[in-house]
């Protein structure tokens, strides 16, 4: 075997050094830096620091893991800020933020002042984002909010069209805002008079902003009934959709 002048083997030098490669580059992998919009955002992830393949996650970067946030960082997004302080723990892929756990606005890591389409979304929930830095989905856990002055119980508040768990609908892919879940009360009088009986709704309500228009739409198991101005009884429908901030109906589909 050959040595050194000072007497250690090389087989025992390339093996050390190899050693102290595997160990920079996980020790890079466990630091990585990601981006939100211009905001670049340091983190440790123990995941990356004992993963199979630490150099495919510094070169790709498109791996799903968990990290904790190295500083105070403030998002700025389309619908207020959030800030996320140090050692916050949040879900990464794609070189960004992907998702925001309720545990840390609840233990003081995050905060946050979004307001969507003029409704203050709650102090505590979880925040998911698509790989554009844009909401895909806020999980609310049945919370309440006041949606234009009438309390409505939310389980999540779902942007563009990507809210999941409802029934296939021509017009619900075209949703600018879903809110899963039904209001507080068990009736709603909409502005022509319209009452809406909603104790039985498993659903939601659409807004479409471009059409300036509302929809409560329900689930395929379930209906509400509707009562018109004039009529003596309530019918049952499967969606109602009508003008913004519980205005007049526009339009009634029948439940079948």
């Amino acid at each position: 075997m050959k040595s050194t002048s000072k007497g250690i083997p090389i087989n025992w030098k390339i093996a050390v050094g190899v050693v102290a490669v595997i160990l920079i580059v996980r020790v890079i992998a466990a630091f990585p830096v990601i981006r939100f919009y211009d905001a670049r955002i340091p983190l440790f992830s123990a995941e990356r620091l004992v993963s199979i393949t630490p150099l495919i996650d510094i070169v790709s970067g498109g791996g799903r893991f968990h990290a904790r946030v190295l500083g105070t960082h403030v998002l700025q997004t389309e619908h207020g800020t959030i800030t996320l302080k140090n050692f916050a723990k949040i879900a990464s892929s794609h070189n960004t933020v992907l998702r925001i756990d309720e545990h840390n606005f609840e233990e003081g890591r995050a905060a946050h002042n979004l307001e969507i389409y003029g409704i203050r979304v709650p102090p505590n929930l979880s925040i998911s984002f698509n790989d554009r830095h844009q909401f895909s989905m806020l999980t609310l856990g049945r919370q309440e909010i006041s949606v234009s002055g009438l309390p409505f119980m939310v389980r999540n508040i779902g942007l563009r069209g990507r809210l999941i768990h409802l029934p296939a609908h021509a017009r619900v892919e075209a949703a600018d805002i879903t809110l899963e879940g039904r209001p507080k009360a068990d009736m709603v009088t909409l502005a022509d008079s319209t009452q809406l009986d909603v104790s039985r709704i498993s659903g939601g309500l659409h807004i479409f902003k471009s059409d300036d228009l509302w929809r409560l739409l329900t689930s395929t198991t379930s209906f509400l009934f509707a009562k018109r101005s004039g009529e003596s009884e309530f019918t049952r429908y499967r969606s109602v959709t009508f003008r913004p901030h519980w205005g007049e109906v526009i339009e009634m589909e029948p439940f079948e």
